[in-house]
């Protein structure tokens, strides 16, 4: 029996949003891990470093929207707070206080949306 498009279903997932690693993670992948010992990971020839930015409100309401259109479900993990560089953290509805109101007004297209407690 062949297998059609509606025959299955693929789970969604994201996770870490408002994880302040985004931005603060340093890592090396050279020398077999040997980079990440003490400062060499700061350095340019070891450094890999992934920074990437935090969702918009607009982003969130696209994602939304596509879910919408493709009747589907996004479990989002949210992290609970954001840690400054000074260790202050954040909560996320307070560090990014519009994504936080489109993830919320979006929630009936989430699967569910959990907070991870630090």
């Amino acid at each position: 029996m062949a297998i059609g498009p509606m025959d299955f279903q693929i789970a969604l997932r994201m996770d870490d949003v408002g994880a302040s690693s985004k931005l603060f993670e340093v890592y090396s992948k050279r020398w077999m891990g040997v980079g990440n010992a003490l400062f060499l990971k700061y350095l340019p020839y070891f450094r890999a470093w992934g920074q990437y930015r935090e969702l918009s409100a607009e982003d969130w309401s696209d994602i939304v929207r596509m879910l919408h259109e493709h009747d589907a479900k996004l479990t989002v993990a949210v992290t609970a707070a954001w840690v400054e560089r000074s260790g202050e953290c954040v909560p996320y509805p307070q560090k990014w206080p519009e994504s936080y109101q489109a993830l919320k007004k979006g929630s009936k297209a989430v699967a569910s949306v959990s907070r991870v407690m630090a």
